[in-house]
Formats: C-alpha cells, sequence, structure tokens
C-alpha cells in the first residue's frame, strides 16, 4: 500500500501510534549534535536542518532546502534502544533465609521508531541475526531454526514499531549503496516514508511493509499515491544511490583480508589509532558486551550487569595468567576491521558494516575505513582482480 501525505498527516501518523501505546523515539539536536531520544511530537524533529560530515569532522546547518529530513546518520544510533549500553541481568537480595535473586524484567514499553535510515534498518536486521531472531549461523550444517539467546533483545524487538525514512541525500561519509544496505529500504519497516520536495513545502510518499503498518495507514485514510509520484520518489532514492562520496569495494574481501594480513599498512594506521574505542560506541552493528558482578558494601544487595565492550579496549583480551592477547593498536585495528569486513562473514553469512560511515565521523583521527581496504586491495599484487570483481571497481 502506497500513499501521499502531508506533514500535518504525519502528525495525525504519530497521534496514531501514540494511541497504540507506542513511546515516539526519534533524531532530535541535543549538544550540537543529532541525538536518538523520546519525541513529544513532529515539532521535536531537526526538520530543516542537516549536516557536514567528514573524516573526524561533524558540523550541524541550516538545510538550503528546508527538507524535513534532510538530516543524515549521527553519533547515536538507534541500538541503544534494543541493546542499551547498560542493562541489569538480575539483583539478589539478602533475606532472613537467604539470598533471594530477582530477575530482569522483560515487560518493556511499546516503542516506535520514527527516521531510521535504510543503513540503520540494516544494522538492525543484522542484530536480529547475532541474537538469535533470523535464523541460526549459516556455516554450520544441519538445519537452522531461529533460536533467541537474548530475550530482552527479542522483547524490546517485538515491541518496536519502525518508520524508516529513505534518503534522497547522501551525507558526507555514507557508502551504504556500495555495500547494498541502502539507501532504498525494502525490509525490516513498518513504514516507509520518502520525501519528495516541493516549491512551497514536501509531501512524502508512505509504504507499508507490515500488517501493522497497512492498519495505520487504512486508519490515516490517506490518498493512493499516483504513478508519477512512486516513480520520482524511486529517481530521487536512485540519485543518492550514484552520489555517494564513499565507496567500498566489497568483492572478495574476506579472503584479501587473509591474504594482507602482514600487510604494512596496518602498521602506519596503527600509528594514527587512539584505540579510543568511538568506531564501536557508533556503530549500529557492534554488540560486545562484558559482565560486571557487583555488591554493597554491606552484603545486602548483588547485582549482575551487562554494560558495553570494546575490542579495543587492552583488557578486552585479557586471559587470566597470560596477559592480553591483542596488546599492540595494530592487532586491535586489524581485529576490528576484519571481523566487520570478513569473519563476519563466517559467522552470520553477511558483513557486519552497513555503511553508515559513523566510524569515519567519530574517529578523532580521521581514519576511513573504505580508504584503508582501498589501499590494502591496492597492494594486493599476489591477486589479479578478475573481470566479475572488476566491475565492481569504480574508477
Amino acid at each position: 500500500m502506497k500513499c501521499l501525505a502531508r506533514w500535518d498527516d504525519l502528525k495525525r501518523l504519530l497521534t496514531q501510534l501514540k494511541a497504540r501505546g507506542h513511546a515516539l523515539h526519534g533524531p532530535r539536536l541535543k549538544g550540537g549534535a543529532l541525538v536518538v531520544d523520546e519525541i513529544g511530537s513532529l515539532d521535536d524533529l531537526p526538520a530543516g536542518w542537516t549536516d557536514t560530515q567528514q573524516p573526524g569532522s561533524y558540523r550541524l546547518r541550516g538545510h538550503p532546502e528546508n527538507l524535513a529530513f534532510g538530516w543524515h546518520p549521527g553519533a547515536d544510533s538507534w541500538k541503544r534502544l534494543l541493546l542499551p549500553s547498560q542493562s541489569t541481568i538480575w539483583e539478589a537480595r539478602r533475606t532472613a533465609s537467604g539470598f533471594e535473586a530477582i530477575p530482569s524484567r522483560n515487560d518493556f514499553p511499546f516503542m516506535a521508531f520514527l527516521g531510521m535510515r535504510a543503513c540503520d534498518v540494516a544494522g538492525m536486521l543484522r542484530l536480529d541475526t547475532v541474537f538469535g531472531l533470523r535464523g541460526g549461523h549459516p556455516t554450520r550444517p544441519g538445519p537452522r531454526p531461529s533460536t533467541c539467546i537474548d530475550p530482552a533483545y527479542a522483547a524490546r524487538r517485538e515491541r518496536a514499531f519502525v518508520v524508516g525514512i529513505q534518503c534522497i541525500e547522501a551525507g558526507g561519509n555514507c557508502f551504504c549503496g556500495s555495500v547494498g544496505t541502502g539507501p532504498r529500504i525494502g525490509t525490516g519497516c513498518d513504514l516507509v516514508l520518502t520525501e519528495l520536495p516541493g516549491e512551497r513545502e514536501s509531501c512524502f510518499l508512505l509504504e507499508s511493509l507490515s500488517r501493522a503498518g497497512a492498519e495505520i495507514l487504512e486508519a490515516l485514510a490517506l490518498p493512493g499515491a499516483h504513478e508519477e509520484e512512486i516513480r520520482r520518489a524511486a529517481r530521487l532514492v536512485e540519485a543518492c544511490a550514484s552520489s555517494m562520496p564513499r565507496f567500498l569495494d566489497a568483492s572478495g574481501i574476506r579472503e584479501l583480508l587473509e591474504r594482507q594480513w602482514e600487510n604494512r599498512r596496518w602498521d602506519e594506521t596503527a600509528g594514527r589509532c587512539l584505540t579510543c574505542g568511538n568506531c564501536t560506541m557508533v556503530c549500529p552493528t557492534c554488540f560486545c558486551s562484558d559482565i560486571l558482578d557487583e555488591t554493597d558494601l554491606e552484603g545486602l544487595t548483588a547485582r549482575r550487569t551487562r554494560v558495553w565492550d570494546s575490542c579495543f579496549s587492552l583488557e578486552f583480551t585479557y586471559v587470566h595468567g597470560g596477559g592480553n592477547v591483542r596488546s599492540s593498536a595494530k592487532a586491535r585495528y586489524r581485529q576490528w576491521m576484519a571481523h566487520k569486513l570478513a569473519t563476519w562473514l563466517d559467522q552470520f553469512g553477511e558483513m557486519g558494516c552497513v555503511g553508515c560511515g559513523r566510524c569515519i565521523t567519530w574517529c578523532p583521527a580521521g581514519i576511513d575505513i573504505t580508504e584503508e581496504a582501498a589501499v590494502i586491495r591496492r597492494s594486493d599484487g599476489a591477486h589479479a582482480p578478475s573481470a566479475e570483481e572488476k566491475c565492481h571497481v569504480r574508477p
């Protein structure tokens, strides 16, 4: 179902979602950047704003055409709403007869995500795979039934209504087009919105991709979209895809990185890398965590908490009695990039990178993963690319 909406219709959309018990979440301006936060109405969104992103640089500015959805992914990804940076697994309290364990609650609120870009939708679907909501490990033989390994994630995901937004302008560090994750949204959302700029104001193409989305559109009673409006939306999205400023050649990248494990580029990059972990914190697919056990000073309560962790942390690979497996910046950066682009394929059947460009923007040293991959590929003299691989390389 494809309908045409105006700004006031989008306000009615949010009213419908609130009436169905969904807490609204979307991008909003805070502290000089875009963050994902709870919103009260459509007016809380950063309409009329956009950003300039380069390696290690992020600046907000007014949009020259005053687009309602002209902004690009900020430092804050939607991941933290589904996989919080800190969550309690269980608590225990001392009683007269011992300790009573209190498991964490899974009755999470219903949420509506308004404004997920294609890269973030792809990131969410990759987390679904990681936590078993989209099947098991593709490299293991035999049937692969879907087995959830994180009930809290599954509960949050089940209660999320997702309104995705197709990009019609690329950000300064975007490369989703070259890794096949955007800017078009084909799955993973309940509703998909495409802004159609006009002389005075924009209108919006709304498409349902789920039964819940179709029910919302039916309740709104919007007029159906004409073929010309549908074709125009497709042209805008395609133009965005062809104007991506960065490109990652993913052809044979797993084998490439395996061959180039001792490439001198790793040492050069390590000389700039601060091992701060920014890239893992802003990434919509990084999922590593640590478990912390705490007790109060009186010994009356105990708590087990899960917190985000980073493979750039020196303690991440600490082995009792043996020190750290990856003690150098070179080893840690190589591990992160190789897992994201290569060994993730072994685990989950697809790359862990969705082309959002956050790791480039929020790296203090301005390290660009697409540039690193390209430099390593150019130095790969041991492998002559096939005709099929050559057609994937942008001149």
